[in-house]
């Protein structure tokens, strides 16, 4: 299976390790590397692949390299200061196609009291809807009928606001690039959050003629709650939603546990597939993020065609993630929940470069 492409920026590799993943007991993705930059901070990207990428960047380069440039003024330019606003909204798409001639039930009968209604949940081998007052997941009496906008009702319409200053310049020897940004995307889950805080700083500076010092810094914290769990596993909220029977209210789930003992409110025969409310009136799962990622370049120009070229860089990320399974999920033992991962990680990457001579030497060479 082909891997990601490695991210270069500045000219140096980033770490785009995935944190997390799912499997058949479902699991959380917790983003990669490159998805901590602020799109605001990038000046260009290029791509490159196959022969030309390896050979820059050798093996690591294996499946293409995205280079990434990221702002730094320009010389004599004066001083600028930019304000830029994103605001969008996320939205569920139902793109499901349910049968809504049978309802909730199994061979051909619909569920007589709210035993049969909790076993049968997920089902909908029931009779033909006619509208007549049948038992439901609650123990209540509702009509036995279509019922066509549980996703709808289910999500939210999920608002995600950026914000990003920054202060650009230049004088005759030097350059400069400086901002801060804040994300703040709302999921359409409720009680889930993506918050991300960014800095940069861009210099670079002629300290002579021949010789140029560039020094590039990026900040990034970020605090996310309640990520959506993936596969058709546990603690899935999404797995939940979908499942329920064609003529099941999802609003007869909520609040999804019993407001005196804590225990999830079961709705179907399998105790894996948890009640999509418990889940996120419930569940716990918290990660931050603190990453540094810092360069430094020094440069000098022996001839107009000829240069020396050093260039440092280290990308450091401290990761903590903290998962619980709340007390009185279905399929713990006794109900007792616990933790599920209670992890702290550091990723660190040193990468040094020496480059002599420009490729602008051979034709010079030639001649």
């Amino acid at each position: 299976m082909q891997g990601p492409p490695l991210f270069i920026i500045n000219g140096i590799p980033i770490d785009n390790t995935q944190r997390g993943s799912a499997n058949e007991y479902g699991g959380v993705d917790y983003g990669d590397g490159i998805s901590n930059i602020n799109p605001d901070d990038v000046e260009t990207i290029t791509v490159l692949k196959g022969s030309s990428a390896s050979a820059l960047y050798g093996a690591r380069a294996a499946n293409g390299v995205i280079i990434i440039t990221i702002k730094s003024g320009k010389k004599r330019s004066g001083n600028s200061i930019e304000y830029n606003s994103n605001f969008s909204f996320d939205s569920p798409v139902n793109n499901t196609d349910y049968q809504y001639i049978y309802g909730q039930g199994n061979q051909n009968l619909r569920p007589q009291n709210i035993a049969g209604a909790i076993a049968t949940g997920i089902l909908s081998w029931g009779e033909k809807m006619d509208g007549q007052p049948s038992v439901q997941i609650n123990g209540e009496s509702h009509p036995y009928q279509p019922v066509k906008d549980n996703i709808k009702k289910f999500y939210r319409t999920a608002p995600a606001f950026t914000n990003t200053i920054s202060v650009n310049g230049g004088s005759g020897k030097s350059t400069y690039h400086a901002s801060a940004s804040i994300l703040d995307y709302q999921s359409i889950l409720k009680n889930s959050y993506l918050n991300r805080k960014t800095s940069n700083i861009f210099a670079s500076y002629d300290l002579t003629k021949k010789l140029t010092l560039t020094l590039n810094g990026n900040y990034i914290y970020e605090r996310g709650k309640n990520r959506s769990y993936l596969s058709d596993g546990p603690i899935n909220a999404n797995y939940g939603i979908n499942a329920i029977a064609t003529s099941a209210d999802q609003a007869l789930l909520a609040p999804g546990y019993d407001a005196i003992t804590g225990a999830e409110t079961r709705w179907n025969a399998d105790e894996y597939k948890t009640n999509p409310y418990f889940t996120i009136n419930k569940k716990e799962d918290n990660a931050t993020r603190d990453r540094f990622i810092s360069s430094a370049l020094i440069k000098y120009n022996l001839k107009s065609w000829l240069f020396l070229q050093g260039r440092i860089g280290y990308d450091i990320s401290s990761d903590h993630i903290l998962s619980i399974i709340p007390t009185g999920t279905a399929f713990s033992i006794n109900g007792q929940g616990g933790i599920n991962a209670l992890n702290q990680s550091k990723t660190s990457e040193l990468n040094t470069d020496i480059l002599f001579p420009e490729t602008e030497i051979l034709p010079k060479i030639l001649i």
